[in-house]
């Protein structure tokens, strides 16, 4: 009997401490199954994130202060708590112990500590075990989420419009999930970088068939859902990692040969990603189209130059004359004059800020500005808006104060962090190289979207470990030499 216990007391603390499988727990509670379409059972939802997802992450800090070096050097610790203090103590003190700010400390707590720490205070060969673990969980979930939204696509089925909220499929021409597309770009670009890391660190050729799946399927839901910002967060991410794998190539000698060719390389790689992405988009657009027989897809203002061109194209893909007559939906413009409006968003908060200088440098609260900055603009008519900028939005929560913490905790980690991101590019295996894409990709990716640092979001969950992997490797690194 005590043999029995024994084992299933390992069994359980060695789920527990596993990093990976609290990430992708996380990932699914807090965004791939918190959907419209399974509305019924979202009481559900919150009760595993309440009563199990919580204590497992409390779990996971309470490990890592168990195995905490003593003698660690270096003050990225020391400023990420003091941001989370900046976080929990102004929140649970100035604004009340509700049930949001707690969940915000809960949330903000278990990512600096449970994960980040946790991953970064891992001997190497953990770490190398976690990240292949990532890959292989993400991989498959890519396999099974892009792989059903992708065969929404290509059927023109949606689920769960009876529920009133954004379905599960294409409308309009965008590709949603159940949340707005833009989440879908941004849940789907943490798929594709973990899925790549897989691809890079297996061993085994089968496994690595299953990463570039992976990564693929997720590349196509990103062009699909038509986030300009994740699609475009994406191909800069990936223009950089070309840049990088090429300038660290050995077969390259001297230094300038090296910049040009990397150039050239980042640049062929957004040049193409591009017009792919162009090219795939028109044509799911005409086969909507076709599917529908209704010109159901609203066409939007787009500018003289790519609407040429995206025209050029579109007609390449469309051969009967019947469709090409049907094809009224076309791609999103490039960039349009307000970025959807957030321009004028950022005029109303710099506009508060005015008002009130105080409050920009303490901030006011999760949850407690979007209601002060969404007249004039295309939310008024809810009543608050996201600010629509990651940046902005840590500012309007806590304060000037608690962005410079954070941006004293990023640069802190900064060198290590990028030599990390060069010995990933040196060395395929590692997956460092996508990690450092997928961290690159996120911080893009909150120049227009609020979600990349606000707690425990999809983006915050996968950007935290990737800065771990590539900042422990960066310490290692200085400790060899």
């Amino acid at each position: 009997m005590e043999r029995i216990v024994e084992k299933c007391r390992g069994g359980l603390l060695r789920i527990l401490e596993n990093e990976a499988l609290f990430l992708m727990a996380a990932y699914l509670l807090r965004g791939i199954l918190f959907v419209d379409p399974l509305k019924w059972h979202m009481e559900g939802l919150t009760n595993l994130y309440t009563y199990m997802l919580c204590p497992w992450g409390g779990a996971l800090i309470g490990l890592r202060l168990a195995r905490l070096k003593q003698n660690k050097s270096g003050l990225e610790m020391p400023i990420l708590f003091l941001l989370y203090l900046w976080i929990a103590v102004p929140l649970l003190w100035r604004f009340g112990a509700t049930f949001n700010n707690m969940v915000t400390d809960i949330g903000y707590g278990i990512v600096f500590f449970g994960l980040y720490a946790s991953v970064r205070e891992r001997e190497e060969r953990i770490r190398e075990k976690r990240l292949l673990e990532m890959g292989i969980l993400f991989s498959v979930l890519s396999l099974v989420w892009c792989g059903l939204l992708l065969y929404c696509a290509a059927t023109g089925t949606r689920i769960g419009e009876e529920t009133g909220g954004l379905p599960f499929g294409v409308f309009r021409g965008f590709l949603f999930a159940g949340v707005h597309y833009n989440s879908v770009g941004m849940m789907a670009a943490g798929c594709l970088f973990m899925s790549m890391a897989l691809f890079q660190c297996a061993r085994g050729l089968w496994v690595r068939g299953i990463g570039a799946a992976g990564t693929l399927m997720a590349a196509l839901v990103i062009i699909l859902s038509q986030s300009r910002t994740s699609r475009y967060a994406v191909l800069i991410a990936l223009a950089f990692g070309a840049f990088m794998k090429v300038f660290f190539l050995p077969a390259m000698k001297g230094r300038s040969t090296r910049g040009a060719a990397a150039a050239l390389c980042a640049a062929a790689v957004l040049a193409g990603g591009y017009a792919g992405s162009a090219l795939i988009t028109c044509g799911a657009l005409a086969h909507y189209e076709k599917m529908s027989g209704t010109a159901e897809i609203q066409s939007r203002t787009e500018q003289t130059a790519e609407k040429a061109f995206l025209r050029t194209v579109a007609e390449r893909i469309v051969t009967s004359a019947e469709a090409e007559s049907q094809l009224t939906g076309k791609p999103r413009e490039a960039v349009d004059a307000t970025f959807s409006d957030r321009t004028n968003i950022w005029r109303n908060l710099m506009d508060l800020w005015k008002s009130d200088p105080k409050k920009m440098l303490i901030g006011r609260g999760v949850g407690n500005t979007g209601s002060l900055i969404a007249h004039d603009t295309i939310h008024e008519a809810d009543g608050t808006a996201a600010v629509h900028n990651t940046y902005l939005q840590f500012i309007a929560d806590f304060g000037l104060i608690g962005f410079l913490l954070q941006a004293a905790f990023l640069l802190c980690i900064l060198p290590g962090a990028f030599r990390g991101f060069c010995y990933g590019a040196q060395h395929r295996e590692s997956g460092l190289l996508s990690m450092g894409m997928l961290a690159v990709a996120v911080l893009l990716i909150g120049l227009m979207e609020s979600a990349p640092l606000g707690q425990m979001t999809p983006t915050n969950l996968v950007l935290y470990p990737a800065l771990a992997f590539l900042t422990a490797k960066g310490e290692a690194l200085v400790k060899q030499n």
